[in-house]
């Protein structure tokens, strides 16, 4: 059997196949090394730090590779005089993509975030052009088999040394080699958990097709076999349908073909020049049935052999992202607005806010921003109008059909046969991923790569024919091809530059989060947002400054050491500050609905001065037309309008977005303050009641509803107990809850219990006077604020600050903000 097959030399097959690498010029030299290590460095590359994030460190080491190359291919050009590049219809189909794009971006009404945005979106102009600059330069300098091999070899090693990470972490624990990046047990070095399993789904498609259509010594095929074990293990471990699915659907076609290639009749001979084998797959037969056994188990309600696995390692993944009927609905509705060009590169943000399903506000993904439909490919569709539709219909299509066509081609030989085979399975298997998922920046370069590397197959097999362009010999086209020359070099050096840009002011924007959110220091908050936005320009940046100095003028009525003439001249600058960043926000993108809703709160904050409740007004407005099915921006505005005194726009707006969201419990407890400062008590407490029945596990809503009815006029302190019991066992440190329940305990007469309760709540808050005064009166026999002197009342239940200061609910807090 083992006959049937040709051994694998690398080297120099023939002279007609490679030249030798010193023939080459040592720009050309360059430009291939270039992308061969990006390509490695790629899976491997991060930076072990918390303020870097990994998919912009992903993005800038490719970025950086192909404008590189770009660079030194140009170079090579001019020092050759001519270029040669394979002549494929492909790249006709991809450059009419890339103008669309273009086309499309400039037509956004917001035209830097469609052509860089922060620098790591994939869905902006500047990294699908990356993409395709990056499959035609492959094509172009892996001009040969052994370059073309060399870079299978560099996958296999990069995904071995990912393997072996990947593995010492699952064995050893989340907090094994984290280095400040991989914080729980499912960060990779890929990306997201499912990124990881498309990625060794790779691997074992490129291993089996590797086993099956070559002969290597027997310890390299036993590697690539532990590859392809290893491999399957981590996809079975994630355990993502659309790798099964995938991987099920290659391993059949490529079993059929096998078979195919068999039933023809190939025998030694004939397979010197075509590329068959003569023996069954078994092989790839063992990862079809793997393949369906796991999605037959994917149908059930219980995921036996998936779950099991997961169970055992303790590894636990969701993600969430709009569904195929979802994305449709987003992109019809896209269409209708902007069918031509679409709404713009790096936009289905504002298609989806749009035009999202009404059923998505009563889930718990209601105030999620989905800057991506269900694939990457369907997102491009959906920005880019029916222009982009036909122009990836048609990249697409040429791609199967050269595909299809040329893996039944009689080529030289079995080398020949697996390099056209696995080169085309492996991007037909990565461009049907980026139809089906959104997959992070490894797996969208490895597209473009390993369509490149197709291509230069075909060419090198003489399969496609290769374009020489000369201009040495015409001085006016030389002129002409060496001004265009030029404008290439420039260009990738400036993209170069603009890409570290970004990359520097992500790490300070991240920074700046750091400070503002973890130690609180706005001082260094404020230095590292303004050293971002002084490296590249983003609302994100502008926004974060107005929040930054927002918490600034929050912080200034607390200062006690500051004249009154000083702290006028600080509230001045402060505000104008605000004002100059949500002003700097809008200009950046006029139609992002939270620099809007920044520039909002920036006027808000001074209401009732005048003009800043019509000043806010306007832009909460403006917000609520981009984001119009936002139950969240409906209540601000009826926020706003208590701020304004204006109790029946109040209600309308809280009303509006209840009728989005039925179970918006904060709409519903505006509600119940507003009738609570009309003195309609009674009205108040049905609110609340239904309130805390939405919001069964909200400890707060439930202390709510009982400091209503303790402070009733009828004193149902019996009703006022039963809602803080409910508030103190979802959260036993709640110590107001104790607190009130102490009281109503002692109106019921269990004085005893309420004994209980405030020694609970000293434990909590040991240096509380009040509590202790409680306690004493309690335990001589007296009424809890017998002798009480100010500060101390008897009536804590209309203080404007709670008798106890609350830390206990400061997790629960941090969650329900997250919810939202």
């Amino acid at each position: 059997m083992e006959e049937n097959k040709i051994e694998i030399k690398i080297g120099n097959p023939s002279n007609q196949e490679t030249k030798p690498l010193k023939k080459y010029y040592r720009s050309e030299k360059i430009s291939y090394i270039s992308l061969l290590v990006s390509a490695f460095l790629l899976p491997l590359f991060f930076i072990p730090s918390q303020f870097t994030l990994l998919e912009l460190s992903k993005v800038l080491i490719m970025v950086l590779g192909v404008l590189i190359s770009l660079v030194f291919w140009s170079l090579s050009g001019i020092k050759e005089g001519k270029f040669e590049f394979s002549s494929t219809a492909l790249f006709p189909s991809a450059f009419f993509i890339i103008l669309i794009y273009f086309l499309s971006a400039m037509f956004s009404g917001s035209k830097m975030n469609s052509l860089f945005g922060q620098g790591f979106e994939l869905g902006t102009f500047g990294l699908v052009f990356i993409g395709f600059a990056l499959m035609f330069m492959v094509s172009s300098v892996f001009k040969t088999r052994d370059r073309i091999f060399y870079s299978y070899i560099c996958l296999i090693i990069s995904s071995l040394i990912v393997f072996l990470f990947q593995t010492a972490r699952l064995l050893s624990g989340a907090d094994f080699l984290s280095l400040g990046v991989f914080k729980d047990i499912t960060s990779n070095m890929i990306g997201k958990w499912n990124d990881l399993g498309i990625y060794f789904g790779l691997v074992a498609l490129l291993s089996v097709v590797t086993i099956e259509l070559t002969k290597f010594s027997k310890m390299m095929r036993f590697f690539l076999y532990f590859i392809s074990i290893a491999s399957l293990f981590f996809i079975a471990l994630i355990n993502f349908k659309v790798v099964w699915f995938t991987i099920g659907f290659f391993a059949l076609i490529f079993f059929i073909y096998s078979i195919s290639l068999k039933m023809r009749g190939e025998t030694t001979k004939s397979e010197n020049s075509s590329g068959g084998s003569k023996r069954t797959p078994y092989f790839v037969l063992f990862f079809l049935i793997i393949s369906t056994l796991f999605i037959i188990d994917g149908f059930r309600s219980k995921h036996i052999i998936g779950d099991s696995m997961a169970d055992y390692f303790k590894v636990s993944h969701i993600e969430v992202r709009p569904s195929f009927r979802g994305t449709s609905e987003i992109l019809k509705g896209s269409f209708k607005k902007n069918p031509v060009l679409g709404s713009g590169p790096n936009k289905f943000l504002n298609d989806w806010l749009l035009f999202k399903s009404d059923g998505i506000n009563n889930t718990i993904f209601w105030n999620f921003d989905f800057s991506y439909g269900v694939g990457i490919i369907p997102t491009f569709i959906t920005t880019t109008g029916i222009l982009g539709m036909i122009s990836w219909i048609i990249f697409f299509g040429l791609f199967l059909y050269i595909g299809f066509k040329n893996i039944f081609i009689k080529v030289g030989n079995s080398f020949s046969r697996y390099l056209i085979v696995s080169s085309f399975l492996a991007s037909l298997y990565l461009w049907i991923v980026n139809v089906f998922y959104v997959p992070s920046a490894v797996i969208f370069f490895l597209t473009f790569f390993f369509t490149g590397l197709f291509i230069s197959v075909l060419a090198s097999e003489n399969l496609i024919p290769l374009k020489r362009l000369a201009f040495l010999s015409n001085s006016r086209r030389n002129f002409i091809f060496v001004s265009i020359l030029a404008i290439i070099i420039i260009s990738s050096i400036t993209g170069s530059y603009v890409y570290f840009q970004k990359f520097f002011s992500n790490i300070y924007f991240q920074k700046s989060l750091n400070s503002l959110n973890g130690s609180g220091n706005l001082d260094d908050a404020e230095r590292y947002a303004v050293k971002a936005a002084s490296f590249s320009k983003s609302d994100s940046y502008y926004r974060l400054l107005s929040d930054i100095s927002l918490a600034r003028l929050n912080s200034l009525s607390s200062r006690k050491d500051l004249t009154k003439e000083a702290l006028n001249n600080q509230f001045q600058s402060i505000f104008q500050n605000m004002i100059k960043s949500s002003k700097a926000a809008i200009d950046y993108d006029g139609l992002n609905y939270q620099n809007y809703l920044t520039a909002g709160r920036v006027y808000e904050s001074i209401v009732p001065m005048e003009g800043a409740y019509k000043i806010a007004y306007e832009n909460y407005n403006k917000a609520l037309s981009l984001n119009p099915k936002s139950p969240l921006i409906n209540l601000t505005l009826a926020r706003l309008e208590t701020s304004n005194k204006n109790n029946i726009k109040a209600k309308e707006y809280a009303i509006k977005s209840l009728q989005l969201k039925n179970n918006y419990t904060d709409a519903v407890f505006l509600l119940a303050q507003i009738e609570i400062a009309e003195g309609n008590i009674k009205e108040a407490i049905k609110l609340v009641e239904a309130g805390s029945i939405l919001a069964s596990d909200n400890p707060v809503a439930y202390f709510q509803l009982g400091v209503l009815k303790y402070s009733d006029n009828e004193k149902n302190y019996k009703g006022a107990a039963e809602a803080f019991e409910k508030a103190v066992a979802i959260s036993p440190s709640y110590s107001n809850a104790r607190y009130f329940l102490g009281l109503s305990y002692y109106n019921l007469g269990k004085t005893i219990d309420a004994i209980r309760q405030f020694e609970s709540v000293q434990s909590l808050n040991p240096d509380n006077k009040e509590v202790e005064f409680i306690l004493k009166n309690l335990r001589d026999g007296r009424a809890p604020f017998a002798n009480a002197a100010p500060p101390i009342d008897d009536k804590p239940e209309k203080r404007k600050n709670l008798p106890v200061k609350e830390d206990g609910l400061k997790e629960t807090k941090k969650k329900e903000a997250k919810q939202r």
